[in-house]
């Protein structure tokens, strides 16, 4: 039943960073099969990876809670125009 056009599903490997952009929460995300270099920022209500997301979040909220350095900051991050849909496994 899965018709599609132009559109596949990518999986996620992992979420790697978090930011807010005029009230949106995206994260940074790596993709299953793809080098860093395809890392792409997907908004939070694009994404169907809950417990990833999940998971992300604990070590986040350690990391900021810990010393307070931020890591990354030097991501680059190349949008060749994925559809914003994450599964899990």
């Amino acid at each position: 039943t899965s018709s599609s056009e132009d559109e596949e599903e990518y999986v996620v490997e992992r979420v790697l960073d978090r930011r807010v952009v005029k009230g949106q929460v995206e994260y940074l995300l790596k993709w299953k099969g793809f080098s860093e270099e395809h890392n792409t920022w997907e908004p939070e209500k694009n994404l169907d990876c809950p417990e990833l997301i999940s998971e992300f979040m604990k070590k986040y909220k350690k990391m900021k809670e810990g010393d307070g350095n931020k890591t990354g900051g030097r991501h680059r991050v190349v949008t060749p125009g994925y559809p914003r849909t994450c599964l899990n496994g």
